[in-house]
């Protein structure tokens, strides 16, 4: 019997997977600046139990998200309440959107990495594109290949928690690299949580997935196709240490590149 899966566990996904307050901030005001005002309405493609949105509610911004599970939809109204705008099931590769379009677009969890290659990440692309506003703002978490290689496998990404899950319990998040294709910029993750008090959750959730990387260069070349972006930065966050600017040419690991959707 395999393991269950953290998609299954609303609530613990939405523990160990909810940006800290100080990350939060840093993104928020960044968004800010370079909208040039407080958004009166964001878009997540890829919602979950509305990880990243919630926040944005709570500033008393209208929120719409797209996920492809009805539990994870059902968990994201809950948690946001009045400020929902729209929130549907679906493939956030052909998003259906009634209302909108939106002052921002953002896909902060690192969803993006996880389309099986460069055709699937152009469609979601060009769906968001459509339920952008112009001059709107798009934040994208895109995996780019790192300049040194793995060493060994399984090679540990990283470890964090405890997170508390109520009413008594904690859970504990853990990344780590499989196996790797270079060729096909494919790496072959595992991601494992251990819960301890969760009565509900008794064994670890386990989920594997493959990554998709690129590499830089290729990237830009992609993006060249989409005159309507004009790219304005990109960021890497490690919680608690917040945000880190970078640009072009010095793009790796997992980064959030951001860009201007210019009317056309």
């Amino acid at each position: 019997m395999s393991n269950p899966s953290l998609y299954d566990y609303p609530l613990i996904y939405d523990r160990v997977r909810t940006p800290d307050q100080d990350t939060f901030d840093a993104i928020f005001n960044l968004i800010c600046d370079y909208l040039g005002r407080k958004p009166y309405s964001v878009m997540d493609p890829a919602c979950g139990p509305a990880t990243w949105m919630a926040p944005f509610a709570q500033k008393g911004i209208m929120v719409a998200g797209n996920d492809i599970d009805p539990n994870m939809i059902k968990a994201a109204r809950e948690k946001c309440g009045d400020r929902v705008l729209e929130l549907i099931e679906g493939d956030m590769c052909d998003l259906r959107f009634a209302k909108g379009p939106f002052d921002v677009t953002f896909e902060l969890a690192g969803t993006c990495g996880m389309l099986p290659g460069e055709e699937k990440f152009l469609s979601f692309l060009k769906s968001s594109i459509k339920h952008t506003a112009d001059n709107g703002l798009m934040l994208l978490t895109v995996f780019f290949q790192e300049i040194s290689e793995y060493d060994q496998f399984p090679w540990l990404v990283g470890e964090w928690g405890p997170f508390a899950v109520p009413p008594q319990g904690n859970a504990w998040l853990r990344y780590e690299v499989l196996s790797t294709l270079p060729e096909s910029s494919i790496d072959r993750v595992r991601r494992v949580v251990h819960t301890s008090g969760v009565e509900e959750c008794q064994v670890p959730l386990i989920d594997e997935y493959d990554m998709f990387s690129w590499k830089e260069e290729r990237f830009w070349d992609a993006m060249a196709g989409f005159k309507e972006l004009e790219f304005l930065t990109a960021f890497r966050y490690d919680e608690p240490v917040g945000i880190e600017l970078c640009g072009k040419g010095r793009l790796s690991g997992e980064t959030t590149v951001v860009f201007r959707k210019k009317a056309v």
